[in-house]
């Protein structure tokens, strides 16, 4: 009796052991609710973020209140210094006069001026240096499995690494899912396997301002975590018995 008792117990144990390894993910146990409903909306796999974007931060585009040097080769009548791009994203220029730069790289605000002046021009050729830059500020989020979830300041000078904002947030908790976090992108998402870009695996990603990462729990811990706690409750009629 006592020997088809204890089978029993084992049988049950590992009846959910085996459930908790092959059953597919929930999101449901993730504790960010916003990041549950939207990642139940979208289909996996996503992109890996090593590949989609690379380890190294882009040139910031063109922004309101910046100020630029505008130079025309050979023609200072036609160049301006401490141009002021207006809250519209606006410039004003000698010759041309008003000119939408806004979201432009400087590369492509240089090529769109130059086109307007080959109108009269012969060749024109532009140069645009950004003297002075207003950043507004922005943030990374983390959320999820991790100890201290928070909103915290993007760096206004560098660069903020996947790693490094991981350890703003005081690194991850026990029941995290280390093999796929959900970076947040301009709408996009991408997964980033924290294991792999620990080894050296993988680069560490370059964060980008406002992006926020989703720390998902990990089902087959949950699970296990779940039959340690209901453990006990089984082996104590068991523990009467024998």
């Amino acid at each position: 009796m006592k020997t088809i008792k204890l089978v029993s117990v084992l049988v049950v144990c590992g009846s959910m052991t085996a459930c908790s390894t092959h059953k597919s993910r929930s999101y449901a146990d993730d504790p960010s609710p916003t990041a549950t409903r939207t990642l139940s909306n979208i289909p996996m796999p996503v992109k890996h973020i090593g590949t989609a974007i690379g380890a190294t931060p882009i040139n910031p585009a063109i922004a309101s209140q910046d100020k630029l040097d505008i130079t025309v080769f050979k023609i200072p009548e036609l160049s301006a210094s401490n141009v002021i791009v207006e809250s519209t994203g606006i410039i004003s220029l000698p010759y041309i006069g008003s000119l939408n730069v806004l979201g432009l790289t400087l590369q492509q605000a240089e090529d769109k001026i130059e086109k307007l002046l080959s109108k009269d021009l012969q060749n024109p050729k532009v140069t645009i240096k950004r003297t002075e830059r207003k950043l507004k500020r922005s943030n990374v989020t983390v959320e999820g499995a991790v100890q201290t979830p928070g909103v915290f300041p993007f760096p206004v000078k560098g660069s903020l690494s996947f790693l490094q904002a991981i350890a703003l947030s005081q690194g991850l908790s026990e029941m995290a899912d280390t093999k796929n976090i959900i970076v947040f992108r301009d709408g996009k998402q991408y997964a980033v396997n924290l294991d792999s870009v620990r080894r050296g695996l993988t680069p560490d990603p370059i964060l980008k301002a406002d992006d926020r990462i989703v720390v998902l729990k990990s089902d087959r811990k949950v699970k296990e975590k779940k039959i340690l706690e209901y453990l006990p409750a089984v082996l104590a009629p068991l523990s009467l018995v024998l």
